[in-house]
């Protein structure tokens, strides 16, 4: 299929470049939330960012629910950033390990942890292929009115990021 058509009629467009783009944004919005909340590992500067890299990857200890529930759930963003823009498991799969890099690296004081690498991107496409499938279930696309916005909201609240981009992309009217 030619970059910037989609797979089948209501499915998103292809753009591999806007998935990279809103990955980032969603490491933002993380990190400003992080800081809203006051942590203070959210206190990032260019110097962290040089410390991270020169330090290396880590095993962090954080508990149970960070690591297996945080960091899956912050994964699959990444994940259904990818498929939100048309990509296939497989190259949303690097989209989420792009994001859980960048994350590691760039969206906290903490150093690079191996095993948040590991959680976020595999745990994250585990859940975001989950979410992301389920999503389509609910949606129907080949309806019109009420019952199709019910199903795009019911669906957005099932994968928030394929939801929210095909409301701003005007996809959920169709």
């Amino acid at each position: 299929q030619p970059p910037d058509e989609s797979v089948c009629a209501g499915c998103p467009r292809r753009s591999v470049g806007r998935a990279f783009l809103d990955t980032t944004l969603i490491n933002v919005v993380y990190g400003l939330a992080n800081l809203a909340r006051g942590q203070v590992t959210a206190e990032v500067t260019p110097k962290t960012w040089w410390n991270n890299m020169k330090q290396g990857w880590v095993w962090d200890l954080d508990d149970f629910g960070v690591n297996q529930i945080g960091h899956p759930y912050q994964g699959n963003n990444y994940f259904n950033a990818g498929r939100g823009h048309g990509l296939s498991f497989w190259e949303s799969a690097g989209v989420t390990a792009f994001g859980s890099a960048t994350w590691e690296y760039f969206g906290e004081t903490n150093h690079a942890s191996v095993n948040d690498l590991i959680n976020t991107t595999l745990g994250g496409m585990a859940l975001g292929e989950v979410l992301h499938r389920t999503a389509w279930l609910v949606r129907d696309t080949r309806v019109s009115g009420r019952g199709r916005l019910t199903r795009e909201v019911a669906a957005t609240v099932i994968d928030p990021v394929t939801g929210v981009l095909r409301f701003m992309s005007g996809d959920a009217s169709l």
